[in-house]
């Protein structure tokens, strides 16, 4: 099993090797398309292989984000069209 520490910095260099032009569109975009109440209890922490990887700090709200799964992806495509696949999962947000 990986250590904690190889676990970290693997997550820490995606999201780094991620252009910083892109995380500020994928951020703007989440802040049009998700209510205010929705984004203090959600974080985006990747997007790679044309999907988008949201950390939601509960179950009662990974329960409405999967609810709003697919009008949110439709919203997102819009603006980020090579966007295919929204994951959320629980996480620190």
């Amino acid at each position: 099993m990986d250590e904690i520490k190889n676990i970290v910095n693997d997550v820490i260099g995606k999201i780094s090797s991620q252009k910083p032009e892109q995380q500020s569109r994928i951020q703007n975009v989440w802040k049009k398309i998700v209510d205010q109440k929705g984004q203090q209890h959600s974080s985006i922490i990747n997007f790679q292989d044309k999907r988008l990887i949201v950390n939601i700090d509960s179950s009662i709200w990974l329960f409405q984000f999967n609810l709003k799964r697919w009008k949110i992806l439709k919203e997102l495509q819009k603006e980020i069209p090579e966007c295919e696949n929204i994951i959320f999962r629980i996480g620190k947000t």
